[in-house]
C-alpha cells in the first residue's frame, strides 16, 4: 500500500498514516463483523447442546453410602 501511494505521488507522512489506518482498522472490522459473531454462535451452540457434550465425555458417578448406612 505504501509503495503505491508513494508511486502515485502523495506525501510521505500522509501516506504513513493511511498505511497505519488500514492496518487498524481492518483488524478492527474483522473483530467486529466476524469473530464476535462467531463466538456468540458457537457459546450458544455449545449451550444447546452442553448436556450431550458432557453426557457423552464424562461418566455419572455412582452414588456413595453416607458414612452413618
Amino acid at each position: 500500500m505504501m509503495n503505491r501511494l508513494l508511486k502515485w505521488g502523495v506525501d510521505t507522512r500522509l501516506t504513513l498514516l493511511l498505511t497505519f489506518a488500514v492496518a487498524v482498522a481492518i483488524p478492527y472490522a474483522m473483530n467486529r463483523l466476524v469473530e464476535r459473531p462467531g463466538r456468540r454462535a458457537l457459546r450458544a451452540f455449545l449451550a444447546r447442546y452442553r448436556d450431550h457434550f458432557i453426557g457423552a465425555t464424562l461418566p455419572h458417578p455412582a452414588a456413595k453410602p453416607l458414612a452413618g448406612d
